[in-house]
């Protein structure tokens, strides 16, 4: 099955959860000219600072690898230039994996081989270790050579991904063992992790699996912006890879998820509804309810799907 189908199949599973009941709405398409004018008159003055700062030095470019993608004006939280190509493909940032019982250089080239083959997946914008240090190294030191979920989400905000991933790869005798988590950047969650076993003879077969693997389990995150009566406004664009008619499943973060220390390591998610796209611009989108069991409110979170009508 193809990560597109499976995409499907899962967003599928996640809206049968919801029990359709009487608040199956046909209202109008929703009416935000005016906020939406807002936001392109505010995208327009954050490129002219951030061009004015470029201008006078303030924020000089550093050298990138020949792996980066083009410098492009604005992410999601702020003004820093991204590495990423706006192409709606999930932006990804790949951390350099922490060796145990491994020399670094082997660790490196596992990483390099697991980058380049979800790149291949089509599914994913990758940015590496390499790219996202020569970005910092003059400006903010301490996010270079980051390998750790904290620096990894910060670092992944600045330059405006959506995901990052962080490894560990260890060696006993002749079998690496390399595990993996998927942190979503808007909520710091767990979005997948795996951990597989392989040798020097099928490393190449088992770096493409597992980056298929998380290709296939993975949706893209993002938020509800506002909800009215005729209907709601997402922060998911034609960036983001949505399309018109497209549904959405919308959830929000319930029961935390405590560790034995009490520490809050994930929550449970609860889906409240779905929703039907039917207007897209480059980073919002305007929605319809179509049913749900609780009214969406801003701030809750929406996977992405590709399931048409």
């Amino acid at each position: 099955m193809d990560p597109h189908s499976c995409r499907q199949d899962r967003v599928r599973r996640l809206g049968q959860e919801i029990a359709f009941g009487e608040n199956d709405r046909r209202d109008d398409p929703p009416a935000v000219v005016q906020a939406l004018d807002v936001l392109a008159r505010l995208r327009i003055l954050s490129s002219s600072l951030l061009l004015a700062l470029l201008f006078a030095g303030a924020l000089p470019l550093a050298a990138f690898a020949d792996e980066g993608g083009d410098i492009l004006q604005g992410t999601q939280f702020g003004n820093q230039p991204t590495l990423f190509p706006q192409d709606g493909r999930v932006r990804l940032l790949v951390l350099a994996l922490s060796p145990v019982d491994v020399t670094e250089s082997a660790a490196e080239q596992i990483g390099l081989i697991l980058q380049k083959n979800l790149s291949n997946t089509g599914h994913f914008a990758v940015v590496g270790p390499r790219e996202s240090n020569a970005m910092f190294e003059n400006q903010r030191p301490d996010l270079v050579d980051c390998r750790e979920i904290a620096c990894g989400v910060e670092t992944g905000k600045l330059i405006g991904a959506q995901k990052v991933l962080v490894g560990t790869l260890r060696r006993r005798g002749e079998a690496f063992f390399l595990s993996i988590r998927l942190i979503e950047i808007v909520n710091n969650l767990t979005d997948y992790d795996e951990a597989i076993q392989f040798g020097d003879e099928h490393m190449d077969e088992s770096l493409f699996r597992l980056a298929n693997s998380i290709s296939d389990n993975t949706l893209v995150v993002g938020r509800v912006l506002s909800t009215s009566i005729r209907g709601i406004v997402l922060n998911l664009g034609i960036k983001d890879g949505v399309k018109l008619g497209d549904f959405l499943v919308i959830y929000k973060e319930d029961v935390p998820i405590s560790n034995l220390e009490g520490q809050v390591i994930d929550r449970q998610r609860k889906n409240i509804a779905i929703v039907k796209i039917l207007r897209v611009n480059d980073n919002t989108s305007e929605a319809l309810l179509a049913h749900s069991v609780e009214e969406p409110q801003a701030s809750h979170f929406v996977w992405l799907s590709s399931i048409q009508s």
